[in-house]
């Protein structure tokens, strides 16, 4: 699992800037990594609470759809992967597909997009990960 945050797209936020209108607080997010995830995906509540709406659809296909893929929203976010050291990487306008894991008790999956740009180093005796970016 990692923490990471969540807030609304720069087009967004320039957007209810300009509009003067409130801007909704970032989200905290615990994202179980997934390399078998193409995408990441957050959960319908964390979506919910940036008030923001879809910008596309998607067809996704799961080992439980079968051949049938299942059409999900897809949101523009900016997402933020924080270091020990207090920085972070900001991944800014990324298309995340909603999901609900509500039955899974996390908020969503951190996906091969945004592992691709970093470096994933994973001690399955020590049950232990480092995430490099």
């Amino acid at each position: 699992m990692i923490s990471v945050s969540v807030a609304i797209s720069q087009p967004r936020l320039q957007a209810l800037q300009k509009a003067n209108l409130p801007v909704p607080p970032p989200v905290t997010a615990n994202l179980l990594v997934d390399t078998g995830a193409s995408n990441t995906n957050l959960d319908c509540a964390i979506v919910q609470k940036l008030g923001i709406q879809p910008s596309n659809q998607i067809g996704v296909s799961t080992p439980t759809t079968g051949k049938n893929a299942v059409m999900l929203d897809v949101y523009d976010v900016n997402l933020y992967l924080h270091a020990p050291d207090g920085t972070a990487k900001a991944i800014n306008s990324l298309p995340v597909i909603e999901s609900d894991f509500s039955a899974q008790n996390i908020d969503g999956l951190l996906g091969r997009d945004i592992l691709s740009m970093c470096l994933l180093l994973y001690n399955g005796q020590k049950q232990d990960y480092q995430l490099v970016f």
